[in-house]
């Protein structure tokens, strides 16, 4: 899965990788992921992961980095 975060400012005067907001892709099934990061990249809210395979349907996620997780 490739991911980016999106681009702040305008269009054009952009700034890339300032955002909190990040898309990915898996370019091998179409699928993607959306959301948005804080608390140091430990935690993800307002996330949204999308199926390419039927039935297609979104799935709605919040989560965070178990701390035990190395």
């Amino acid at each position: 899965m490739q991911c980016m975060s999106e681009a702040k400012g305008s269009f054009k005067s952009p700034k890339f990788n300032a955002s909190t907001t990040f898309l990915c892709g898996n370019q091998e099934f179409g699928d993607a992921a959306t959301g948005d990061v804080s608390g140091n990249g430990k935690t993800i809210s307002g996330g949204q992961y999308y199926y390419n395979l039927p039935p297609i349907a979104p799935h709605i996620f919040e989560c965070t980095l178990d701390p035990s997780c190395s």
